[in-house]
Formats: structure tokens, sequence, C-alpha cells
């Protein structure tokens, strides 16, 4: 029987440390992949600081879309080889997770910090606390939206 087949005890010499790190790293080409393919279908992501310009010619897309599919089938071998449940993702913990790391970037901003990169006068100190307060409060506020509405960290599944 070959070692690297579903059902053998290859996947039991790893421990479990080594399938979390695995399972981890595996969940994130995962979501790469997703992103690639919703890139494929034609979604374009956009804000009001970025818009992103489609420069792959649609042939090329096609070809990545099939190269994405290849590397799906062979992300579900790997699974099966090594026995790994599927992960399950939580919107609210993703939503919150993508407001607190956007807080922290903003504090970021704030005069203490950015006066690393120059000598600020205290209008530009004023200037830089209008900037963070009012989108501070949104944040702060998505973040309780996802805490009350979401699944509590005891009800999450996955490793």
């Amino acid at each position: 029987m070959n070692p690297n087949e579903p059902g053998t005890d290859n996947a039991v010499d790893l421990g479990e440390s080594h399938l979390r790190r695995i399972n981890s790293s595996l969940v994130v080409l995962d979501q790469r992949l997703d992103t690639i393919q919703r890139w494929e279908s034609g979604a374009m992501p956009s804000g009001p600081l970025f818009h992103w310009r489609k420069d792959i010619d649609p042939r090329v897309i096609a070809q990545i879309g099939l190269e994405v599919g290849k590397a799906r089938e062979g992300l579900r071998r790997v699974i099966a080889m090594l026995g790994l449940q599927p992960h399950e993702m939580l919107a609210s913990r993703e939503i919150q997770t993508g407001a607190i790391f956007s807080i922290i970037d903003l504090e970021e901003l704030e005069p203490h910090y950015i006066k690393a990169y120059g000598a600020l006068t205290g209008t530009q100190t004023q200037l830089l606390q209008g900037v963070w307060e009012p989108l501070r409060r949104p944040l702060d506020e998505i973040r309780r939206l996802c805490i009350t509405s979401g699944v509590s960290n005891a009800d999450e599944v996955g490793p």
C-alpha cells in the first residue's frame, strides 16, 4: 500500500500540533484560492481610496480559473490523505477581527505614534484626532454588533 494514500497510517505519524499547523496553512491557501476564484468570476473589490483595474486578458483569467480548480482538487486529495476535517469559519469572528485590526491601524495614527515621522504642530495634532475619531466609532460598533449577534467562542467549530 502506498504510504501517501488515504486510509494509511501516514497521517497518524504526524502529531496533533503538526496537523493543526498544516490545517491552518491549508485553510489560508483555500481562502486565497477563493479570492482568486472571485476575481476570475468578475468580482472587483473597491473603496474610496482604492480601485482595481482588470489588467489580465480574459483568456488568461479563464486559464487561471482552471488552475484554481486543479489546486482545489489537489487540496481535496491532501485533506483526505491527512484525514483533516473542514474548518467552520464564523462571519462574526472574521468581521470582528477585521474591525479590531483596523482599530489597531487607526491607533497607530494617533499623534504620539505619528510623531515618529516628524514633529507635529498643535493644529496638525488636532487634525489627526479629527481623522481618527470618526473612524473609530463605527469600527467599535461593528465589533459590538458581532459580539452581541455572533456565535460565542465556546460554540466555534474547528481546530
